[in-house]
């Protein structure tokens, strides 16, 4: 083997630095694959050795390099490195499904489906034996199909759905199987019909599987077969049969080095002897198996040591039987049982009575006596666990009653007080509702009366003053053509003029704007025109949807055109701007967006004051139910943030008598 392993790490490394074409690099990887796949199970680390290493030399995501994860998680499989395998194996499947190699794809998930089952991950190793099933029918490999059929088979009879397992195993011999493949199927339908208590379906089968493995030459094959007949035998009592097959296997078992099948063969022949009465062959071959369980600290030594107590003790050698039963309370924590506390101290009893020989007649007097006590105890004791376990049946079931009384209890409280809690939350969600709606009818009739009053004062100063102003112009026009060369009366005129003209601003301004006449981008960009007219700043208007923006509710439409104008002439009158840039925007179905900038001296915010403009801009915005942000700096001009949410506005037009 280490010459093997010699030869891999000198390929290895010849495959980075080597001219060779690509052909023939593949060549000696199949040739490592192939020695994998020989040793895989016998020597897993060597395995994991060589496919670490030609992972290396493999490009990622190729078809080689999938096959060296897919050897690294079957190693590790068998070298118990579950978690390691579990992560290569991942790997595996996915470098073969996007090769689309469905063989392997199934070989794959098969040994990801073979660790998840060591692991006792019963339903993800179905889930990894059902998809690869699926892929392999589906592309008719059907020596992968009766393996997974076999796979499934044993998760199936690990969990004792024994119906279920023979089914698989059926499933899979109906395919026709290779002798191999026939053997090991056999082999394991016997098991299941054991686990349905089908004894002679199970020795037929153990029979025919062993008749396989002998014409093939499989000594494995036929030593798991003979088992599993010796096994049989021995659960239908056959003590003599038990022991002709188990001299059929200890011919085999001596040469083929497997010490644990050569313990359990010698304990279970020491049993049939013992149950024959034949004591001393009965402990030759318990000696015969304790000598291998101490060398190799076989698991199940101590029931060795305790088989050997046992016969020693029908041998009447109570010494003995007293060493061994003491071995094997050493090698098991505690005795879990009465009887073997029992029996523990007739051992001692009896050890006493071997050093007293003159006590001899007496201490067997005693033992019968032991004896029946023994059993008067056990039925005794068996009255009472009838009596412990019903009174523990019933009271596990007043506990279970009763924790469904309480939870039903505490649910339906819990139901009440959440219905409680909901119509108090209904009655108050209606009230604040009702709140709201009469707040919202409050402010619609103060925006109403204060817009119906600025129509009469418009009217008051379009009707009154402005035409006051008119004819005392026209007066001075007249007076004016008969002192033609009066300069200071020319001036009054002029100045009469600019009255007029401003009080009719004025009058134009407090009346509001035409929204149900003219579409309110375009009234909106006239208003600006003529601000931009009058002060000399260069106004820029960008409003997005227009059509959209257009449709929003009229007294919406109302106030934005109010804010902006009252936004632009404090600008006129304290900005010393130069231009301004007015956005206005729709962020969502919920909501516009109005920003005001300019590039005036802007201001201290620490310092903001709000005069009579700035509140009443905050008055309109709170109206309408929007948020005024502000932000500016000494030198950088200022902004006017203000978000408008629309579905909280009244959706009906502003009545056209109100224009």
């Amino acid at each position: 083997m280490s010459k093997i392993l010699v030869f891999i790490i000198a390929a290895a490394a010849w495959f980075p630095s080597t001219g060779q074409t690509s052909s023939l690099r593949n060549t000696v990887a199949d040739s490592l694959f192939a020695i994998c796949e020989q040793k895989v199970a016998t020597a897993p680390e060597i395995v994991i050795d060589i496919a670490t290493r030609l992972l290396a030399t493999q490009q990622p995501g190729s078809f080689n390099a999938g096959k060296c994860n897919y050897y690294l998680g079957k190693a590790g499989r068998h070298a118990g490195r579950l978690d390691t395998a579990l992560r290569c194996l991942q790997a595996a499947t996915g470098v073969f499904r996007a090769c689309a190699d469905t063989l392997y794809e199934c070989r794959s998930l098969r040994e990801t489906g073979a660790v998840h089952y060591l692991l006792n991950e019963n339903d993800k190793a179905l889930h990894c034996y059902s998809r690869a099933l699926a892929l392999a029918s589906e592309r008719k490999l059907i020596h992968e199909v009766i393996s997974l059929s076999n796979n499934i088979g044993n998760l199936y009879d690990k969990q004792r759905h024994y119906d279920k397992a023979v089914a698989q195993y059926e499933n899979g011999l109906k395919l026709h199987p290779d002798a191999e493949q026939r053997a090991v199927l056999l082999l394991n339908m016997a098991k299941a019909h054991t686990g349905l208590g089908k004894l002679d379906k199970a020795l037929q089968l153990y029979r025919e599987s062993a008749a396989i493995c002998r014409s093939r030459n499989d000594a494995a094959g036929v030593i798991a077969a003979l088992n599993g007949v010796a096994s049989v035998y021995w659960n239908q009592e056959r003590d003599g049969e038990v022991l002709k097959v188990s001299e059929s296997l200890l011919r085999l078992l001596r040469h083929s080095g497997a010490p644990a099948d050569l313990i359990e063969t010698h304990n279970r022949m020491g049993l049939a002897y013992l149950n024959l009465g034949n004591t001393a062959m009965a402990i030759n071959h318990f000696m015969e198996a304790l000598a291998p369980a101490r060398r190799i600290a076989y698991p199940n030594t101590h029931y060795i040591y305790a088989n050997l107590a046992f016969a020693y003790e029908q041998a009447g050698q109570y010494k003995q039987a007293y060493r061994y039963f003491t071995k094997h309370r050493h090698l098991q924590d505690s005795i879990e049982n009465i009887e073997k506390h029992k029996q523990l101290e007739d051992l001692l009893a009896k050890y006493e009575a071997d050093k007293k020989e003159r006590q001899i007649t007496l201490l067997k007097q005693d033992k019968e006596l032991q004896a029946l006590k023994l059993q008067q105890q056990r039925a005794a004791f068996n009255r009472q666990a009838v009596i412990r376990n019903s009174i523990i049946i019933i009271a596990s079931l007043l506990l279970v009653l009763s924790v469904t009384l309480l939870i039903f209890y505490r649910q339906r409280m819990q139901s009440n007080l959440l219905l409680a809690a909901k119509t108090e939350e209904v009655n108050r969600q209606h009230i604040l509702e009702l709140i709201h709606g009469q707040e919202i009818r409050t402010i619609k009739a103060n925006m109403e009366g204060r817009e119906n009053e600025r129509r009469r004062i418009a009217r008051e100063l379009h009707d009154g003053v402005a035409g006051s102003l008119a004819g005392i112009k026209l007066h001075l026009v007249k007076i004016a053509e008969t002192h033609a060369g009066d300069a200071g009366l020319q001036k009054v005129i002029k100045n009469v003029d600019v009255v007029y003209g401003e009080v009719r601003n004025i009058s134009h301004n407090l009346n509001p704007p035409r929204v149900l006449d003219t579409a309110f981008i375009d009234l909106l960009r006239g208003q600006l025109a003529q601000l931009a007219e009058n002060s000399g700043l260069r106004i820029d208007l960008i409003c997005h949807p227009e059509e959209w923006l257009n449709q929003l509710p009229n007294a919406l439409k109302i106030e934005v055109y109010r804010i902006v104008q009252e936004l632009v002439t404090n600008i006129v009158k304290h900005a010393e701007a130069g231009s301004v840039e007015i956005q206005f925007t729709r962020n969502d179905d919920a909501t516009v967006n109005l920003m005001v900038e300019d590039n005036g001296k802007g201001f201290d915010r620490s310092k903001l004051s709000f005069g009579q403009g700035l509140t009443n801009i905050q008055t309109r915005v709170n109206q309408i139910n929007g948020t005024l942000h502000i932000e500016s700096h000494k030198g950088r001009g200022t902004i006017v943030n203000i978000d408008i949410p629309v579905q909280e506005q009244e959706t009906q037009p502003v009545p056209a008598s109100n224009y």
